[in-house]
């Protein structure tokens, strides 16, 4: 999901703190396979005992990178493993980003300690920004340290588990400097793609399982499909130059009002939107069709769909 922990080892005093993060995080993982064996809670114990052979399959069927990650376990309460924050103006759907050697441009910032992440989200409200602070389960550091399992990535069963890992082993396997949407919706479409083929060809899941999967879910894909058509009017609103600032500031709470409204209505979700949160769904939940008509045209052939998609990412880098 995030490319979280090499950043602290690059950047000047956000090294100490996140370094201090990484550090417990490498010191406290228990080798997956002596975790398994202690482990006493049959679900937690059936999920960890899963990770080598997800890990074999993504590797073997969809080519992903072969590295030391995902070989410790790390016991951890809470949310998530780190705190991330986002941001974005209040009258432009871009993101605010951080600049990081290798990484390029990112459009978010990792903390392993909350305050700090709060701290972080304060100044830039302060500076006029949309936020977005959440809690991630996962996190990748592009293959060069070692990252673990963790607590979070287990708690909602073996397809989010099977799916979370096989996106942060596609970050492994490729990322592209300065496209930060494009790494996360690839890594989305592998991670989901790759799920439903572990679960069918290595677990046997049979089409009633998937219907009941699809069921669970169908919530979701309900809010995504109302936050995607509200996305142009937004769009619309903010690229309007007949219109002042406050003009657009004041239009825009009534978009962000009925979308508020509407999802409360139909989903029982009550939630306060703003750009940042836009953004965080679009980079996440991305319904561009590319990527499965880059796997259809290759035949579903993962081998070639890497190679493809290695050139598309070249052919249209960042602002094209």
């Amino acid at each position: 999901m995030l490319l979280l922990a090499l950043v602290p080892w690059l950047c000047g005093c956000y090294l100490i703190d996140q370094g201090r993060g990484q550090l417990r995080l490498r010191l406290g993982q228990i080798p997956l396979e002596q975790a398994t064996a202690l482990e006493t809670d049959p679900k937690t114990k059936a999920l960890l005992a899963q990770v080598p052979k997800i890990k074999a399959f993504g590797e073997r069927r969809l080519y992903l990178k072969n590295n030391s990650n995902y070989e410790g376990y790390y016991p951890s309460l809470g949310e998530g493993i780190t705190y991330v924050v986002t941001a974005a103006r209040k009258t432009e759907l871009v993101p605010y980003t951080w600049w990081f050697p290798v990484l390029g441009a990112v459009p978010y910032k990792g903390f392993f300690d909350r305050n700090s992440a709060l701290q972080l989200q304060g100044q830039l409200e302060q500076e006029g920004y949309d936020t977005h602070l959440f809690a991630a389960p996962a996190y990748s550091t592009l293959g060069w340290f070692k990252d673990p399992i963790t607590t979070q990535m287990l708690h909602q069963g073996l397809p989010s588990l099977t799916e979370t890992l096989l996106h942060e082993m596609t970050h492994s396997t490729l990322y592209k400097e300065d496209q930060g949407d494009f790494n996360e919706q690839l890594a989305s479409f592998v991670g989901e793609q790759g799920m439903r083929l572990y679960l069918s060809e290595e677990q046997g899941w049979t089409k009633e399982q998937f219907l009941e999967l699809d069921q669970e879910n169908t919530k979701a894909e309900e809010m995504g499909r109302l936050i995607r058509e509200a996305l142009p009017r937004f769009e619309t609103l903010y690229q309007d130059a007949a219109l002042t600032e406050p003009e657009k500031l004041n239009r825009r709470k009534v978009l962000f009002a009925e979308l508020e409204t509407t999802l409360q209505a139909q989903l029982g979700w009550k939630v306060t939107l703003n750009n940042a949160r836009l953004l965080q769904f679009r980079r996440y939940n991305p319904q561009d069709p590319r990527f499965a008509q880059t796997l259809a045209q290759v035949g579903g052939d993962w081998q070639r769909f890497w190679v493809e998609v290695e050139k598309e990412a070249l052919a249209n880098p960042p602002g094209r």
